[in-house]
C-alpha cells in the first residue's frame, strides 16, 4: 500500500483499490464504514482535496498498543471490502 509518513503523528495511505472494490467515488464513505463496522477512525483524504479521493489519514499519536489495535482493525476493514 502506498503511504506517506512525515514528521507528524499521522500517515496518509492510498486505499484506492479498496474504495474502487466497493464502488465508492472517494474515501468519504470509507471513513463512515470503518467507524461504524470496525471501530476505527480515519480522516478521508477527500476532505483535504479532490486529489485525496483515494487516500486516508491515519493517526498514530496514541500509545503503541492502541495504535497497533486500531491498525489491525483498519486492515481488517479494508480487506472486508474486497470480499
Amino acid at each position: 500500500m502506498q503511504h506517506i509518513i512525515g514528521k507528524g503523528y499521522y500517515a496518509f495511505m492510498n486505499v484506492g483499490e479498496y474504495i474502487k472494490a466497493k464502488g465508492w467515488a472517494d474515501s468519504e464513505p470509507l471513513g463512515q464504514y470503518l467507524a461504524e463496522n470496525h471501530g476505527v477512525a480515519i480522516v478521508p483524504g477527500a476532505f483535504f482535496s479532490p486529489f485525496g479521493n483515494d487516500w486516508i489519514r491515519f493517526s498514530y499519536a496514541t500509545p503503541a498498543e492502541r495504535t497497533e489495535g486500531a491498525f489491525k482493525r483498519l486492515v481488517e476493514g479494508l480487506e472486508s471490502l474486497k470480499k
